[in-house]
């Protein structure tokens, strides 16, 4: 059931947007990873969970799973609830558990931002990271959403927490890291945006 609804809702954003994807060589063969990227639509995690080759997911407010088809739907793409009133030891734990069976998608500015510069980015993504001892993928994604229109899918070099050159690592170097990346992102997504769309 999960794979049939994987594949159907993959054919369905193929059939109303035209889906371009870039750096397909940067994506890592076989190990999960923290994917970064930045968040403009609510389709932005569907999107990824398609289009991504391996297994990812990507956690949602604990509430979405209320609804039965939202449920349905959401636990096909692997989307796991969070409590937004846990603490973050928790979810931090929670996040390390999910990377030891597939890749982990985190907005790292928690919240969608319409526009093409970034906001401040949050240090937890980085965090994640190191302390599960993977990858990070940035994901820069370039579209409006609008029908019929052009999507595109842009990955980024995987990157070490430790590529950054940090000798001491604290919320501040988490941040600073977060923040590095995502400029990378929001770069790359005034290359490609199409601003009449």
């Amino acid at each position: 059931m999960n794979i049939f609804l994987r594949k159907l809702i993959a054919f369905l954003f193929r059939l109303i947007w035209n889906v371009e994807i870039y750096g397909e060589e940067n994506l890592p063969t076989d190990e999960s990873v923290v994917i970064i990227a930045n968040h403009s639509h609510v389709l932005d995690p569907f999107l990824i969970s398609t289009c991504y080759p391996g297994d990812a997911t990507a956690m949602a407010k604990a509430e979405l799973f209320n609804n039965p088809l939202f449920r349905i739907i959401l636990r096909a793409l692997y989307v796991e609830p969070v409590d937004r009133e846990a603490d973050d030891i928790r979810a931090i734990r929670a996040s390390i558990e999910i990377l030891k069976k597939r890749s982990l998608l985190i907005f790292s500015e928690g919240t969608r931002n319409r526009t093409a510069f970034q906001l401040e980015a949050k240090p937890g993504a980085v965090l994640i990271a190191r302390k599960a001892r993977v990858r990070i993928l940035p994901v820069t994604i370039a579209a409006s959403f609008k029908p019929f229109t052009t999507v595109k899918l842009i990955y980024h070099p995987m990157v070490k927490v430790g590529d950054f050159g940090y000798e001491k690592m604290n919320s501040q170097t988490y941040s600073i890291i977060s923040n590095d990346i995502m400029t990378q992102i929001y770069d790359t997504l005034r290359e490609h945006i199409d601003y009449g769309n």
